[in-house]
């Protein structure tokens, strides 16, 4: 199961381990904590969200819990503070599709998918700013108690194709 928190720091790791070896810290956006010395990048996740149906599979156990499989869509935004903040993102845009890059964030059943290329954000004489924004997909499984049938029972007539059974009754009895 992805955890939030897990994910959203295992991204920063992962973005901390890209970037070029003058990035100072990789932290995460709006915290209102004292900036570190630059160049820095924030780390944002914008969005998570299903990207497919959620998927029943068997039954877990005899409360009928099942496990439900869906894989998640997580949109992060990266902001790069400080010296040539272009070029530490285009740096970390460059190593997203390298399979070799990619491991680690596997272990955490992540995946990087694509990104929308690097931004200047930059504003009239203050300090250098530019982002990025990456897609990352993730399988997630939750629990479902769906409880169980104590009993079913159907009583009738079967089909007059059907000769061989004309009445029909069966019982299922839940334990």
């Amino acid at each position: 199961m992805i955890v939030y928190g897990q994910a959203e720091q295992a991204i920063r790791n992962w973005i901390k381990a890209l970037a070029p070896s003058g990035v100072t810290a990789v932290i995460p956006a709006n915290t209102g904590n004292p900036r570190p010395k630059r160049p820095f990048i924030t780390a944002l996740v914008t969005s998570l969200s299903s990207v497919t149906p959620a998927e029943y599979r068997a039954l877990l156990d005899d409360d009928a819990t099942m496990p439900v499989y869906r894989t998640l869509r997580i949109m992060v935004s990266l902001q790069a503070y400080g010296e040539d903040a272009q070029g530490i993102l285009l740096a970390i845009s460059q190593a997203l599709p390298l399979q070799t890059k990619q491991y680690t964030l596997m272990a955490h059943g992540i995946g990087c998918i694509s990104d929308d290329g690097v931004k200047d954000l930059s504003e009239d004489g203050h300090e250098q700013r530019a982002g990025l924004d990456i897609e990352f997909r993730a399988g997630d499984v939750v629990f479902d108690t769906v409880g169980s049938i104590g009993a079913v029972e159907i009583e009738g007539q079967a089909g007059a194709s059907e000769a061989a059974i004309r009445d029909a009754s069966l019982i299922i009895e839940g334990g």
